[in-house]
């Protein structure tokens, strides 16, 4: 028989705490991981709600749903094939936002407004429906994303966090 101790048993990879006190402690890392998840899973799921309240009340579509109608309208399936099979990962109409605003130094309210205009334009010219929500929510979603990533904006990450890129990559597609 090993000799174990009462606070930890052994596993494949290492002691295991037993202690439910040492199983509910968190690291500062642990933290921060929770607090950006958190943060993630609400605002999507906010996204998801007021684009549901906006087609229920008949007051149009958001900005990027009247894109989606106009290209469904002529392309079904394709535009889905060709997004995905891209392979540039998540959140490409954040990271254009963002891109553009390091890249020209405009402000983040400026250059998701004009995103959003030009979005609402092309797919109204394809044949998506806009409405008052519509322009409402592409004249005032810029500014509102500038404000609450100053109130979200998640603190510094402690020693050790782990990092998806600290700085540009020597190789990229698009070269400055």
């Amino acid at each position: 028989m090993s000799s174990r101790s009462s606070e930890s048993s052994e596993s494949s990879e290492g002691p295991v705490p037993t202690d439910p006190a040492a199983a509910t402690d968190l690291t500062p890392k642990r933290r921060h991981l929770l607090r950006r998840l958190l943060q993630l899973y609400v605002g999507l799921t906010l996204y998801g709600v007021s684009s549901a309240l906006l087609v229920e009340s008949g007051l149009g579509l958001e900005p990027w749903g009247v894109l989606h109608q106009g290209l469904a309208e002529l392309t079904g399936g394709v535009a889905t094939g060709l997004y995905i099979a891209a392979k540039f990962g998540p959140g490409p109409r954040d990271g254009l936002m963002t891109g553009l605003h390091r890249r020209t130094g405009r402000s983040i309210r400026l250059v998701r407004t004009a995103i959003e205009v030009a979005v609402v334009a092309t797919g109204f010219v394809l044949g998506g429906t806009v409405g008052v929500g519509t322009v409402l929510y592409a004249l005032s979603i810029g500014p509102l994303a500038q404000v609450f990533l100053r109130v979200f904006a998640v603190p510094t990450a402690p020693a050790g966090s782990t990092v998806v890129a600290a700085s540009p990559p020597n190789r990229a597609i698009l070269h400055q």
